[in-house]
């Protein structure tokens, strides 16, 4: 196997690994704690 096809193998496999990362983000709300002006006070939660 040359170097060439190797480097084409992990590319074409860090593009799909990324795709599906962001697939799967969309499916779920977003974090709370990270929304701006969000604060988690925690005598306040529990």
């Amino acid at each position: 196997m040359s170097n060439k096809h190797l480097f084409s193998t992990l590319l074409a496999c860090f593009l799909l690994q990324g795709n599906l990362q962001n697939i799967q983000a969309q499916d779920y709300p977003a974090n709370p704690l990270e929304k701006e002006g969000y604060r988690l006070i925690f005598h306040d939660e529990f």
